[in-house]
């Protein structure tokens, strides 16, 4: 009885180690985001500045309320139009998000920006991959008051922003 008892346990111990506990997508985003993302009306993709224009010289602060995004400015914009181009993108965030091993930095310098519409309802998204972090702006997020953040992996951020280059948007150098 003891021999099966200990080999029971070796196979057990055996096949949870073979086992990721990786935590998805939706363990890490509100259903309501990844929807949104998923299926959007309509989505932009914005290059931005990562300097916060709250952080410039006085004289350097006001910008057109069409050039700023959540405090940075945007230096390019372009509608993502191709269903299979936006679901790269959409599918490369999420994967950085769900790929995130919980590191972060300090900084937030986000150059990646995305604006999703459903049904008149905004989704922003602001992308910080030197600080591995995202900052989320929806309206319908009642439990984070209309914003959240989340971490994620840079092992993205290349295809991310060939997919803004392909669109014509150049990037800010770090």
């Amino acid at each position: 009885m003891k021999k099966l008892l200990l080999a029971f346990a070796v196979a057990i111990g055996g096949t949870l180690a073979c086992v990721t506990f990786r935590d998805s997508v939706e363990d890490k985003l509100p259903l309501t985001v990844i929807r949104v993302l998923r299926s959007p009306d309509s989505l932009e993709i914005l290059a931005l500045d990562p300097v916060p224009v709250a952080a410039r010289r006085a004289d350097a602060r006001t910008l057109p309320i069409e050039k700023e995004f959540h405090g940075y400015e945007i230096l390019g914009h372009a509608p993502l139009n191709d269903d299979v181009v936006r679901q790269e993108l959409v599918e490369l965030v999420l994967r950085g998000i769900q790929e995130s091993d919980g590191r972060v930095a300090a900084c937030f310098d986000p150059r990646h920006g995305i604006r999703a519409v459903k049904e008149g309802k905004v989704l922003d998204m602001l992308i910080c991959y030197e600080c591995l972090q995202v900052e989320i702006h929806y309206s319908e997020l009642v439990e984070e008051k209309g914003r959240l953040g989340v971490l994620t992996a840079n092992t993205v951020e290349p295809d991310v922003t060939r997919i803004y280059r392909s669109a014509g948007l150049a990037i800010a150098p770090k």
